[in-house]
């Protein structure tokens, strides 16, 4: 039809995955159909996810990286870092601008915590 674009595939580029996969752990099931995966992964009850988002938000407000690791290590379980050191990104880049860099606030649309637990009740 007029105004339709034509799609034409043309095969996956190098390093290019037709998949992905989203498990951490090795607890799943098979279901009804033969490429779909269903995951049993542990979860923290609801009052405690906010409890370390509020924690994590603290720490994230006060530029505290080495609490935000720590708070990330206790809660997400199968967290395992990939670099060997934290980095203050925000640091490094005062540093080589030499302007200070703030964190930005937060949109008006972003959910405060209290809505979180606003819609986790609406939806219990």
């Amino acid at each position: 039809k007029e105004g339709d674009i034509a799609i034409e595939y043309t095969g996956l580029r190098p390093g290019e995955k037709l998949f992905e996969e989203l498990l951490i752990g090795d607890n799943v099931a098979e279901t009804d159909h033969v490429s779909i995966l269903r995951a049993y992964e542990e979860a923290l009850p609801w009052a405690a996810t906010l409890r370390y988002l509020e924690k994590l938000l603290a720490a994230a407000d006060t530029f505290d990286c080495q609490r935000a690791h720590e708070l990330l290590l206790e809660s997400v379980n199968g967290f395992a870092p990939v670099c060997e050191k934290l980095e203050d990104l925000v640091w490094q880049a005062t540093r080589e601008t030499g302007r200070p860099s703030v964190r930005p606030s937060a949109p008006p649309s972003a959910p405060s915590l209290e809505n979180l637990q606003l819609a986790r009740v609406g939806s219990a």
